[in-house]
């Protein structure tokens, strides 16, 4: 490792030795850069959507018009080829791409830099496997290897020659690319002020206050020029870039709800902490046992995965839609429409969900966390609003209420904490 910050880089086989703070480049060059690095990234996520959409939509189409023995053999045999391309690409071609890439960006920001994990090579490699693994139908997220492409997207605009004098200033260089982490969660959610508040989060080791105006810049191109790539009459990649939409209009304060909310966090609280625990052990028994790691990466890649997509064929609806279709009907102030009684369905789809979900996350794939834990989590928030509104028919209960206010509680630790968990597991 070595210093991010002022230490002489290598670069194309050159050693760059990095520039005084007096000699910094023009302020028009790192304008031009951030124009650049948000319209490059933006679009890089945007064709990663648009390849998981297509995939995702054929894999439906294929296994959904033949008889049940034949449309299962297909849905799993499809998603298990998915899933061996995405953890080969790691495995042979850059070792560096699996994950979520958000814990080694973070050391990397603060200064420890990681051989190969911003290159060209890990560049392609993070968009083709998130695709292949997202395509898999594993229960994963996009956030953070979005965060991870739109960096090194930002890395390789760092070679052409124009931006040269901005590689050389070694801290005009970090802020630059923390303002790229930015730019990756504007392409996942559209939202740049989050987006602008995450990057700080990620680099809070040490942030300087004037790099704000950069990483608010470079999300706010980002957002406009996603939302110019939606409508392109290709594919309704964006239906709603926001993770979710509700239509209701308040939530109830009435003393019974307060209570209920507080247990309704009490217990996500535990539920977060049983799934970074969960989580922790597999890492660690990933660790100790190589058959189940190094040794046959593709093997366990190839038996999760094969499990997932045959739990999902045979459980309820909940489990066949995406992430995003499955947040919306949650968070939604409409009834789901459930096989059985909605709360039979969602009694099973948060235990699996939170299965499938620590199983997946520990593979060595492209992959991220919030969205699962997201979705489980308002799936465990309907869950008890749906108990709530017959117990108290007189307070007007929004089950939807209960599903925001349980997937924000869910996702408060569980993301940060399993990434922490993950880097110290390789």
């Amino acid at each position: 490792a070595a210093s991010a910050a002022g230490a002489p880089h290598r670069r194309g086989g050159k050693r760059l030795a990095a520039a005084p703070q007096a000699m910094a480049p023009i302020p028009l060059l790192t304008l031009v850069f951030l124009t650049a690095m948000g319209m490059t990234a933006t679009t890089v996520c945007y064709v990663a959507n648009a390849a998981i959409a297509y995939i995702q939509q054929a894999r439906a189409a294929v296994s959904g018009g033949l008889p049940a023995a034949l449309s299962l053999v297909a849905y799993v045999g499809i998603s298990v080829a998915a899933g061996l391309v995405a953890a080969a690409l790691v495995k042979y071609i850059a070792p560096a791409a699996a994950g979520s890439g958000i814990p080694e960006m973070k050391s990397h920001l603060a200064g420890v830099v990681h051989a190969g994990f911003l290159s060209g090579r890990t560049l392609g490699t993070k968009f083709v496997g998130l695709v292949a693994a997202q395509a898999a139908g594993l229960s994963i997220g996009k956030e953070g290897p979005f965060v991870h492409l739109a960096a090194a997207t930002a890395a390789v605009l760092f070679t052409i020659p124009l931006f040269a004098p901005l590689y050389a200033a070694g801290p005009l260089r970090i802020q630059l690319l923390a303002a790229a982490v930015a730019v990756g969660v504007t392409a996942t959610f559209g939202a740049p002020i989050g987006a602008v508040l995450f990057s700080v989060e990620v680099t809070a080791t040490y942030y300087f206050v004037d790099n704000l105006p950069k990483a608010y810049y470079a999300a706010v191109v980002g957002l406009f020029f996603v939302r110019a790539l939606a409508e392109i009459p290709i594919i309704d990649v964006y239906k709603n870039l926001a993770l979710f939409s509700t239509d209701i209009t308040q939530l109830p304060y009435s003393f019974p709800e307060f209570v209920a909310y507080a247990g309704l966090g009490l217990a996500a609280g535990l539920m977060g902490a049983g799934f970074v625990f969960v989580v922790s052990r597999l890492i660690y028994l990933r660790a100790r046992v190589p058959a189940l790691g190094a040794k046959w990466p593709l093997t366990s890649v190839a038996v999760v995965t094969a499990v997932s997509a045959t739990v999902t064929w045979f459980l309820n609806r909940l489990l066949h839609e995406d992430e995003k279709t499955n947040i919306e009907r949650l968070v939604s102030h409409e009834e789901i429409e459930s096989l059985n009684h909605v709360l039979f369905d969602l009694g099973i789809y948060v235990p699996i969900k939170f299965v499938l979900t620590t199983a997946a996350v520990v593979l060595p794939i492209p992959s991220g966390v919030f969205s699962p834990v997201f979705a489980y989590g308002a799936a465990f928030g309907r869950f008890v609003g749906e108990i709530m509104s017959p117990l108290f028919p007189t307070l007007n209960v929004a089950a939807g209420g209960y599903a925001i206010v349980g997937a924000a509680a869910m996702t408060a630790a569980p993301p940060m904490a399993y990434m922490v968990h993950l880097r110290m597991g390789r």
